[in-house]
Order: C-alpha cells, then sequence, then structure tokens
C-alpha cells in the first residue's frame, strides 16, 4: 500500500469511528463504492475499527468469560493443563485449534467473527499457579 493510499484508509477509519458502531459499515461501503476503493483497502480499514475497540461495554463480556474460564483452570485439581475444544468462545472470538504449549501455558489460533469481517489472532493462557 502506497503513502496515498494509506492516507485513504486512515482518513476512512477517523471518519468511521467517530460514528456509532452500527452505522459504520454501512458507511465504509458506501463510501468505498464512491471512492472506487479497492478490497485490501476496506479490509485494512475494517483492521483498524476491530483494533480500535474503545467501548468499555464492548469488552465486559469478553472479560467475564475470561475470568469463568481462568476460575475453572484454576479448580483443576491434579494441575495439569486444560484442553480446551475448538468452539469454544470468548466474546467476538472463537478457539480453531491449539498452537503450542509450554512451560507458561497454552497458545490458541482463535478467529474473530464480528458483522462481515474475520480476523485471526492468538490467545496465551497461563497454566494455573503462575498468575499473581
Amino acid at each position: 500500500m502506497n503513502s496515498e493510499q494509506w492516507q485513504q484508509v486512515r482518513t476512512l477509519f477517523e471518519r468511521a469511528v467517530a460514528l456509532p458502531r452500527e452505522e459504520r459499515i454501512a458507511f465504509i461501503d458506501r463510501e468505498i463504492a464512491a471512492q472506487g476503493i479497492d478490497a485490501a483497502m476496506r479490509a485494512q480499514v475494517l483492521a483498524l475499527l476491530a483494533s480500535d475497540e474503545t467501548d468499555p461495554a464492548a469488552a465486559r463480556p469478553m472479560i467475564d468469560m475470561a475470568l469463568d474460564l481462568v476460575k475453572e483452570l484454576q479448580s483443576d485439581s491434579d494441575g495439569t493443563a486444560t484442553e480446551l475444544p475448538p468452539g469454544t468462545r470468548f466474546g467476538h472470538w472463537e478457539l480453531q485449534r491449539e498452537l503450542g504449549r509450554g512451560g507458561m501455558g497454552a497458545v490458541y489460533l482463535v478467529a474473530r467473527v464480528e458483522n462481515d469481517f474475520k480476523q485471526n489472532g492468538a490467545l496465551k493462557l497461563i497454566r494455573p499457579g503462575l498468575t499473581a
């Protein structure tokens, strides 16, 4: 992406983030059609919006689920790591598969599915007893 395209993405993001959450996707789609912006640039704008989750109320369900999961993991009496099945959800994030496991805990591939965009990420769960 060249600097002119990046500026278009940034401007579109800044305009979209000022709108109510439920209006953002429709706004982006209208602007993309009007400006002839390609799919890759649209994906960049959506990724920026996804990373700008500034509404604390939107994060609350995920925080609550994470706390429940930590309690569940800490309740394992034998000290072995809990295996999480694919499909386990944390807010808008869905666990796909385990990527690796080590002394600190396990790392999972997660996919964010919200509205009409998708994003992959990693989720690290710390082994019980290592949290402060």
